[in-house]
């Protein structure tokens, strides 16, 4: 029985690719080796706003976003910069993984303690902060802001 490759650390995957690439490139091409598809950014966005009970008016107000830009992206119409993942991120008061998460879907770079601005926007999310607290903190620490002047 094949395990997944999720199930796998990245070293043990590139142990076995470097072991035998041939080998490996065969199993991806038949299908030996179960990849997780990444979900979309609506699907994860939606589940996020169920689980948490929030409508769409909700987070146009609490991500500081328009009516017509959450349409679009609930329906697939527009994929999110960064700052706004992180905006929706601090306004569902998602956790660290969860906004890891998001930021995949979206097909962004995800979050890294090693970027100063990183850090701060992992502080804020550990702490709970909302977009505007976030803005100020980022501002306070002459980093970009969420909110584009």
């Amino acid at each position: 029985m094949n395990r997944s490759i999720n199930s796998k650390s990245t070293d043990e995957l590139l142990k076995m690719i470097q072991d035998d690439p041939g080998k490996f490139a065969k199993k991806i091409s038949s299908c030996n080796l179960e990849f997780d598809k990444p979900q979309r950014f609506t699907e994860l966005l939606t589940q996020y706003m169920d689980s948490r009970n929030v409508k769409s008016n909700d987070l146009v107000i609490s991500a500081n976003l328009s009516k017509p830009y959450i349409y679009n992206l609930l329906s697939g119409a527009r994929n999110p910069g960064r700052n706004i993942v992180f905006r929706i991120a601090l306004a569902l008061g998602l956790n660290f993984d969860e906004t890891q998460n998001l930021l995949k879907s979206a097909e962004k770079p995800v979050l890294s303690p090693k970027v100063r601005r990183d850090a701060g926007i992992i502080c804020c999310l550990l702490q709970g902060y909302n977009p505007t607290e976030t803005d100020e903190y980022l501002r306070s620490i002459d980093e970009d802001p969420l909110f584009e002047e």
